[in-house]
């Protein structure tokens, strides 16, 4: 017996994804599950310039490190791209910030990221 109608199925695996569509993140692993996030940069394509970013929230609650980017603002025409830096490799994943991108969240094992068995998260949303 079908449990759904083909369009209802459709729509039900479709429609998480496009809540989803803006919203940008850093895999917690790249290329390989030893290599783990542990550094978010910001790149500005008018400064030509790589930024550290100075958070608008930085808590820590035992081993882990809660950042929080609050209100990003764009300059007309410049494109702003986050770098994913991973230990253990040279490779890096690169995203650009779309224009309607305002909180960024930047989760991670305190004080020592790259030795912790706990993942890091990276994404932001509007």
């Amino acid at each position: 017996m079908n449990l759904c109608k083909a369009t209802l199925c459709l729509t039900l695996l479709i429609l998480p994804l496009i809540g989803l569509a803006k919203n940008i993140a850093c895999p917690s692993y790249h290329p390989h599950p030893g290599n783990k996030l542990f550094r978010v940069s910001v790149f500005d394509v008018i400064d030509k310039q790589i930024y550290e970013l100075a958070p608008s929230e930085d808590k820590k609650q035992g081993m882990i490190a809660r950042q929080k980017w609050n209100g990003f603002t764009h300059q007309p025409g410049a494109k702003t791209y986050f770098t994913c830096s991973y230990s253990g490799t040279p490779k890096k994943i690169t995203l650009e910030l779309s224009r309607d991108i305002k909180i960024c969240r930047f989760i991670f094992p305190y004080p020592d990221t790259e030795k912790s068995g706990i993942p890091a998260r990276f994404y932001c949303s509007p």
